[in-house]
């Protein structure tokens, strides 16, 4: 009878009283049965051991006899003769070698570790002493043949073993610790959840005080100046953007005329910085020197070589652009920077304006941060619900009854 045959023997020889477990208690109820037997069965084990033991000992004779045996025909060539005690002294080395390094376990805990391991050697036995075996056929067929049998033998008891393994026992203690690190995650994403849902909880009680502190200072008196100011202000940038706009449109009809004439001209400097930025040129040309230097350009715009269409509106440009024209244009551009400088100062001192503006980033702030938390939260709900422990716990009770256990669970 092998292990699993005596296992069920043991836990079902007589048809066991009905017991009732708590689904809480179903692990400690199941370790007491499995540990109250584990020595029983590990008798059994012993058995097999021994057995193992027993043919390891014979297969060492088996070995000594070999070592030992004469030829039946000793009319061979002396070549004949070193192949065979060659190919005899490496297959005994190699077989000795095995045999000391396989021992049978007699604890249930080892025997998967023991089955693996034995396979591997005798897989590597097999292949290495392949050869000899096969030339000890043609001298010692019966004593070679003796030896193999009884390493079969041990493996015929290793597999035996392997078979009669307490595999169903061992997946259910792994089962048991599958729920253990499922229950644990589930404790930990709880928790995080909990923890996450307070502090975003709190964030919108502080977003709620915000809101409301903003929507105070919106309609104070002093928000409702420092509004007007920017509202000016958005008004006095349009009319400089406007003015700059119409200046540097005029410079940019005289651009090829103004880049020929900068290599005629000892004013290559001036010339460059209206080519750049008119209007920037402008406010630090306050001798109007540009005047001369387009008239000059006016009276030699023939030596230019310009196409007669961008000649005559070249002309036109210098034509408009005048003493006075120029002089109101810079006029209007000065207060339009001082006003905005002015009204800057204005805005950047209003209180309420900076109250205001610091409510709303905290609002952008804590909104985000909310945001954040419940895309945690809802991917941690998620996780949680695909931790499913019942499925195995169902796996577990029905591996029990399987091995004979006469239970319910409340």
């Amino acid at each position: 009878m092998g292990i699993i045959g005596t296992i069920k023997k043991i836990f079902s020889s007589k048809e066991p009283e009905l017991e009732e477990v708590k689904k809480s208690d179903l692990e400690e109820w199941f370790n007491k049965k499995y540990l109250w037997q584990i020595e029983k069965i590990n008798s059994e084990i012993k058995k097999h051991s021994a057995s193992f033991s027993q043919e390891k000992k014979k297969a060492l004779l088996l070995l000594d006899e070999l070592e030992k045996a004469e030829l039946h025909n000793k009319k061979i060539s002396k070549r004949e003769i070193d192949i065979m005690e060659g190919n005899r002294a490496s297959y005994i080395k190699k077989i000795r070698l095995f045999l000391s390094l396989v021992e049978m376990p007699e604890d249930v805990s080892l025997l998967d570790d023991f089955e693996h391991s034995f396979d591997s050697m005798l897989d590597d036995l097999n292949k290495t002493t392949m050869k000899s075996f096969y030339v000890l056929q043609q001298f010692f067929a019966n004593e070679a043949a003796r030896v193999a049998a009884s390493v079969k033998k041990m493996d015929d008891i290793s597999k035996n073993i392997a078979r009669d393994s307490l595999g169903d026992f061992l997946e259910i203690e792994n089962l048991f610790k599958e729920i253990k690190v499922m229950e644990a995650r589930r404790k930990i994403i709880s928790k995080d959840i909990a923890a996450y849902k307070k502090e975003a909880k709190q964030l919108n009680s502080e977003l709620s005080s915000l809101k409301r502190q903003h929507a105070e200072r919106k309609e104070s008196e002093n928000y409702k100046n420092a509004n007007s100011l920017i509202e000016e202000k958005e008004s006095v940038v349009s009319k400089l953007e406007e003015l700059k706009s119409s200046f540097t449109e005029k410079f940019a009809i005289l651009d090829k005329a103004l880049k020929k004439y900068e290599h005629m001209s000892l004013d290559t400097k001036l010339i460059k910085s209206y080519l750049d930025n008119p209007v920037l040129a402008l406010s630090f040309d306050s001798d109007f020197r540009i005047i001369e230097i387009l008239s000059k350009l006016k009276d030699n715009i023939q030596k230019l070589q310009l196409k007669e269409n961008v000649a005559r509106k070249t002309k036109e440009i210098i034509s408009n652009l005048s003493k006075d024209y120029l002089e109101e244009t810079l006029a209007n551009y000065n207060s339009l920077v001082d006003k905005l400088s002015e009204l800057d100062t204005s805005i950047n001192s209003n209180a309420c304006l900076n109250e205001t503006e610091g409510l709303s980033k905290k609002i952008k702030s804590a909104e985000e941060s909310i945001a954040f938390l419940d895309s945690q939260i809802s991917s941690m709900q998620k996780e949680l619900s695909s931790i499913k422990s019942e499925p195995r716990f169902e796996e577990i009770v029905g591996k029990i009854s399987a091995l004979g256990f006469n239970m319910r669970i409340l």
